[in-house]
């Protein structure tokens, strides 16, 4: 297992300083069980995201665990918000892995407003070869439907539906990958 660099201990501890009004703010996020389909096989993960930033401040914390059958991993880092349409944020973290560095990396955005939004999201590890990324555009459809197009990186590129149950804080999003024949079928629990 590679130590933690001073530089990483910095890193860590900066997100914790800039984000100190952050922790006592509220937290926003989503909860998320997903179910992927491949070749009739199916795959399930467990995906925590939650970001917090204090009333009148734009710079806060962030971050993510995600566990699934063979893969876990979990960062957190700083989330600058310069306008309520926009999100920057980059985390650091850990990783399960059998060989190799266990650190991990993300970087993501986020642009929306009423027609719409864009994301993307890129994860790297120690490793040139250990990186992952999504791109995802969603234009709304009323009040309680997005329709958009995905790209996940071992997937290619897809059509995706993200439906929001009336009432509640309840999501459902699918998306479907045509070449390899990949179906993703979340719920989401938002707050």
């Amino acid at each position: 297992m590679e130590k933690i660099s001073p530089l990483h201990l910095l890193v860590i501890i900066l997100c914790l300083i800039i984000s100190s009004d952050a922790l006592a703010a509220d937290i926003s996020g989503s909860i998320e069980y997903r179910d992927t389909v491949t070749d009739g096989k199916s795959g399930q993960k467990l995906e925590f995201y939650g970001s917090s930033i204090a009333a009148g401040k734009n710079v806060g914390i962030s971050g993510l665990a995600s566990i699934g059958e063979t893969y876990a991993e979990a960062y957190i880092g700083p989330i600058w918000t310069p306008a309520s349409w926009i999100s920057l944020e980059a985390g650091m973290g850990f990783q399960q892995i059998e060989s190799g560095s266990p650190l991990r990396y993300a970087i993501a955005g986020w642009i929306g407003n009423g027609i719409g939004s864009l994301y993307y999201i890129r994860e790297m590890g120690a490793a040139n070869e250990d990186w992952w990324e999504k791109f995802r555009a969603l234009a709304n459809i009323g009040k309680l439907a997005k329709l958009g197009t995905v790209y996940e990186k071992g997937c290619g590129w897809g059509p995706i539906i993200e439906i929001s149950l009336p009432s509640s804080r309840f999501k459902f999003r699918t998306a479907w990958y045509p070449e390899p024949n990949i179906t993703q079928i979340g719920l989401l629990l938002c707050f």
